[in-house]
């Protein structure tokens, strides 16, 4: 939160944030609330976990998922298939996924 009202003090205050996670998102909401700043209107925000909490926030928060149980699966299935002695195969690439919410706007 603290880093975010160091942002907003910027001039030119960014229009856009994009946050690690969907706790660091919410801490950048209170930010802006208190600096009197509306999401999306002043600020877009845009996170990374997709968590419950994102559906949570107001305005809901846009999120990037990934698919963390298959891959905690795969992960576990690699460790186990390697503590038995098997080559592992190559680590597979998950996809993100865009979750839009309410939280970002188009430039203007």
């Amino acid at each position: 939160m603290a880093r975010a009202r160091e942002l907003f003090e910027l001039s030119p205050r960014p229009t856009a944030i994009f946050t690690g996670n969907d706790e660091m998102a919410a801490g950048v909401y209170q930010a802006a609330r208190e600096a009197g700043l509306s999401i999306p209107g002043d600020l877009s925000v845009v996170s990374y976990d997709d968590s419950p909490m994102a559906a949570r926030l107001f305005p809901r928060l846009s999120s990037v998922r990934l698919p963390i149980r298959e891959i905690g699966k795969t992960a576990a299935q690699m460790l186990l298939r390697n503590g038995e002695g098997e080559p592992s195969p190559a680590a597979p690439e998950f996809e993100p996924t865009l979750i839009v919410r309410e939280s970002a706007a188009s430039p203007g």
